[in-house]
């Protein structure tokens, strides 16, 4: 699990996939509860994260 933290207060976290679909796990937390985030791909483990700039 790899996590990266924006100065506003948004926190990303990502991982390997989940062992159900093969799914990369996205999560974002943004001072609510964490929200999974789609990335519509599958068979791809997500091992690393990085903010940079402004969320839209």
């Amino acid at each position: 699990m790899s996590l990266a933290a924006q100065p506003d207060g948004h926190v990303w976290a990502v991982g390997p996939t989940w062992a159900d679909d093969g799914s990369p796990v996205v999560l974002h937390w943004d001072r609510t509860p964490w929200k999974q985030v789609s990335l519509n791909v599958v068979r791809t483990a997500t091992t690393a994260v990085r903010t940079e700039g402004r969320l839209p």
